[in-house]
């Protein structure tokens, strides 16, 4: 209850208590590892984290945290945790759109398409994994792919604003300002505080 709760003070006793019962406990590490990542101890996170993959070599929700927090600061050792989580648990979507992007963070786009359309294959409507395949094959200068998949977006969440973005900046790209204008103007109806659009018409003079 008082990890629930965000009793961080408590909850932290409570698990030393269990541990002092039961070391192997696994999953009072994992907790402990949570805690230290909600209250910033980034490095005790880590160790419990890491004790708990030590007690049990197949807790894919460790795995996942580690990713996770390496992912976070664009770290390469995220892949090999979030890989190991996938791997473990493979229709778990949040483990792998998380590895799927921090390919594309790399700059790893064939790593990242791959990672993205397996995700699609769990779940064909996911517009996370959508929306960032089309930004891949805009940075290829694959336009008219790009925008098919911020359609795709677009039709399940017409208020998706970083798709309806994205698709004007693919236009953009194309040279077909006009088009370009109508969806950075509309993302902007929105959000209109949403500043890739604003600067996108400054960029297209409107």
């Amino acid at each position: 209850i008082s990890f629930l709760s965000r009793d961080y003070d408590r909850a932290t006793d409570n698990i030393k208590k269990v541990i002092e019962i039961d070391p192997n406990n696994v999953k009072s590490y994992f907790m402990m590892g949570f805690v230290c990542k909600e209250t910033s101890d980034s490095t005790n996170a880590v160790r419990n984290f890491r004790k708990a993959i030590e007690i049990d070599p197949e807790y894919a929700d460790a795995y996942e945290e580690l990713g996770l927090m390496y992912a976070n600061k664009k770290n390469r050792l995220g892949i090999e945790y979030l890989t190991t989580a996938v791997n473990l648990r493979p229709n778990n979507t949040i483990a792998r759109y998380a590895l799927a992007l921090l390919y594309q963070d790399l700059e790893n786009y064939t790593a990242a398409v791959e990672e993205y359309n397996k995700i699609l294959l769990i779940d064909s409507l996911n517009v996370n994994a959508l929306n960032n395949l089309g930004y891949v094959n805009l940075l290829n200068g694959n336009y008219d792919e790009a925008i098919n998949f911020f359609d795709k977006v677009i039709m399940q969440n017409q208020y998706f604003v970083e798709a309806v973005d994205n698709k004007g900046y693919a236009y953009e790209l194309k040279g077909d300002y006009v088009k370009a204008e109508e969806c950075y103007k509309a993302a902007l109806a929105i959000d209109i505080n949403y500043e890739n659009s604003k600067q996108g018409l400054k960029r297209i003079g409107k």
